[in-house]
């Protein structure tokens, strides 16, 4: 496996503080107090970083970026080091949206970027997952939907 360098180690990732509940809800960040083992069913995504990358895709999906009025700080970048392939996507994505290189230089764009859509994202995952006895089915259900619309939309 190559090393990938991380310039966004030391740069916070963030959810809007309005959802920061919800998404300690729906993840499976620290065991129950009781030592029981984390359910998947209720709890479909085993860190923050992850419900983020989800809510991330969503807000990329949809085209839109959004600027809550309050984030909660959650990890650094340096979470990227356990995942590097999410490295490669980030900036795949911020080289489309800035159409030029230059955008590398500037990581603290590229993860002001990625925050914005992961905040435009959020809601309509945490939506989906609200109020289900088995959110996880919810987000499938999601994520299929989606690739199926996607799916139509390529020609033959």
């Amino acid at each position: 496996m190559a090393v990938v360098a991380n310039p966004y180690a030391n740069l916070q990732l963030q959810i809007p503080m309005r959802e920061w509940d919800a998404v300690r809800r729906f993840t499976s960040t620290f065991k129950p107090e009781d030592g029981s083992k984390a359910d998947i069913d209720r709890a479909p995504f085993r860190r923050y970083v992850d419900l983020w990358w989800a809510a991330l895709i969503i807000g990329v999906r949809n085209g839109r970026r959004s600027k809550p009025p309050e984030y909660h700080p959650f990890i650094t970048g340096v979470v990227f080091n356990q995942d590097p392939w999410r490295i490669q996507q980030l900036e795949l994505l911020a080289l489309a949206e800035a159409g030029t290189t230059d955008i590398l230089n500037e990581p603290g764009k590229v993860i002001t970027m990625a925050n914005e859509y992961a905040a435009s994202g959020i809601g309509v995952l945490i939506e989906e997952m609200t109020g289900q006895t088995e959110p996880i089915w919810a987000v499938t259900k999601l994520f299929r939907s989606m690739a199926e619309a996607d799916l139509r939309d390529f020609p033959d």
